[in-house]
C-alpha cells in the first residue's frame, strides 16, 4: 500500500512552495492529476487535505474519485481541517478570552465530508476538529489541548508541535482501517 498527498483543488503548491493567488497552472494541476492516473494501484491510498473554504466535491468525485481512483481500486482519505482562530495565537496567548477556535465552521465542514464519505464506500474521513475540543470549563485558544504549549502558526496553521499532537491520532486511525496491514 503506497499513499499520496494531494491539496484540495485551487490550492495546489509549486513544487518551491510558493503559491500563486489563484491556485497553480493549469499544467501543474494536470501533471499531478496524470501523475496520479499513472502511479495509483489498487490499494493505494490519496490523501486529500480539506480546506474548508474549498468545497469542491462535484469535481473531486468527477475528476479524482471516478476518474481516477475507482478504476484502480484505490481509496480516497479525506482529512478533516483543524479548528481556526479567531484571532492570531500571540493575540490569544496574551489575552485568552479574546481568542477561540471557530467549532461551528468546522463542525459544518465536517458534516460535508462525512455526508460527501457515506455516497461512497471507497471514501474514509479523518475528523480533526473533535481533537481540539477543549476540555469541560476549559478555553481553547489554540493550545494543544490539556496544555499551555501553542500549537498554531497563524489564525489556522499549525506548528511542528501541532502537528505532533495530532500523529498519534492520525495513525490510531490509519490502523483501525488496515492500512498499516
Amino acid at each position: 500500500m503506497r499513499f499520496a498527498f494531494m491539496a484540495r483543488a485551487g490550492t495546489e503548491f509549486y513544487p518551491s512552495g510558493k503559491q500563486l493567488a489563484g491556485g497553480a497552472p493549469s499544467a501543474f494541476l494536470q501533471a499531478t492529476l496524470s501523475a496520479l492516473r499513472t502511479n495509483m494501484k489498487h490499494g493505494d491510498v490519496l490523501c486529500v487535505m480539506n480546506y474548508r473554504g474549498h468545497q469542491d466535491y462535484d469535481w473531486l468525485e468527477s475528476v479524482v474519485l471516478t476518474g481516477i481512483l475507482q478504476p484502480r481500486g484505490a481509496t480516497l482519505l479525506l482529512l478533516g481541517d483543524n479548528p481556526h482562530l479567531s484571532h492570531f495565537p500571540s493575540l490569544c496567548h496574551i489575552n485568552h478570552n479574546l481568542c477561540s477556535g471557530q467549532f461551528q465552521e468546522g463542525q459544518a465542514s465536517d458534516n460535508q465530508l462525512q455526508s460527501f464519505a457515506g455516497r461512497h464506500t471507497d471514501v474514509l474521513v479523518f475528523l480533526q476538529t473533535p481533537l481540539w475540543t477543549a476540555p469541560p470549563g476549559e478555553h481553547f485558544w489554540g493550545n494543544v489541548p490539556g496544555t499551555r504549549t501553542n500549537a498554531y502558526y497563524d489564525t489556522h496553521h499549525l506548528l511542528s508541535v501541532g502537528a505532533l499532537y495530532l500523529t498519534p491520532h492520525l495513525c490510531s486511525a490509519f490502523e483501525r482501517e488496515g492500512f498499516f496491514r
